[in-house]
This record gives C-alpha cells, structure tokens and sequence, in this order.
C-alpha cells in the first residue's frame, strides 16, 4: 500500500531536469511479519480500505482510514511549494531531481507517521479494541507499522528513514 506524488503540469525549464516519482507507504523491501498468513503490507491495506469479516465470536468491522492518501491531500499545497522550490534550484544547477524526492519523501513520511502518532481518526477502534489494547489509537500498537513505513523515489527504496 503506498501512495505515489508525481509533478504532472510541466515548467518552462521542464526539459532542463528528469522527472521524480516519489512514493511513500509500505513496501516489500520493508514489509514484515505479522502472524500467520498476514504481514505489514496486507494490515496497512486492511487498515487503510477496510474490510468486514467474520471474527471468532462476532463479525469485525474494520472502517477505512485512507491516511496515506489523506496526509498527501491534506498538505498537498505544503508539499507543491517544496517541490517548486526545489525545482527551481534544480534549473539553476544547485540541485538534483533525486534530492527534491529525497527531500519531499522524508517529509511525506514524517508528516504519515505523526497522523499515526497522534492517533485522531474517525472513527476510532472499536470499544472491544480499545480495550484490548488500552488507548484508542487505530494504526498505532506497537509502533512497529509507524517506524516501518519507508519511501522510495524513482522506483528505488531508500527505507525507513
């Protein structure tokens, strides 16, 4: 599960530089074990679109909280003015394209695992979940997901970093 940010309108200097995938999410490189038959990949898709499946004593209703997706939309003006500006340093020849995804990459990533961190999702863990764990906190357990999302610019995976 991962988001991508690609630049889609083209500048005057658009010939002078490379273009710059930049994705931020889970991915194999990074992804780990959970229990049997699940891993990091299959919870953030789960916890991410959502799922209704029958659980062991009652049916589980897992809402989706779309959060790779929502970070990106929710500071999309933030994250469109760094890759301007970096931009424009890359015609001036002060910096490269894969910098700006390094760049914007980190930050997308820092900005994901604070919405994780601070935990404000609507709606919340379920009561019995909450209970369970003891704070109501829908991606957040161990910490583990949070600290092993990474990012990857131009295809190419640079970790949790």
């Amino acid at each position: 599960m991962e988001v991508k940010v690609k630049m889609v309108k083209k500048p005057i200097y658009y010939e002078m530089i490379k273009p710059v995938t930049i994705s931020v999410g889970m991915f194999s490189e990074n992804n780990y074990k959970i229990g049997k038959g699940f891993d990091a990949i299959g919870l953030m898709e789960t916890l991410t679109k959502g799922t209704n499946r029958a659980g062991r004593n009652h049916s589980v209703t897992i809402p989706g909280r779309p959060i790779l997706q929502s970070t990106l939309s929710d500071n999309q003006e933030q994250i469109n003015k760094e890759l301007t500006s970096g931009f424009a340093r890359v015609s001036k020849g002060s910096l490269k394209t894969e910098d700006i995804g390094h760049k914007a990459g980190k930050k997308l990533l820092k900005m994901v695992r604070l919405e994780i961190y601070k935990g404000y999702f609507n709606p919340g863990n379920a009561e019995s979940t909450t209970r369970k764990k003891g704070f109501d906190m829908p991606f957040y357990e161990t910490g583990t997901l949070a600290k092993s999302l990474g990012y990857k610019v131009n295809n190419k995976f640079y970790g949790s970093k």
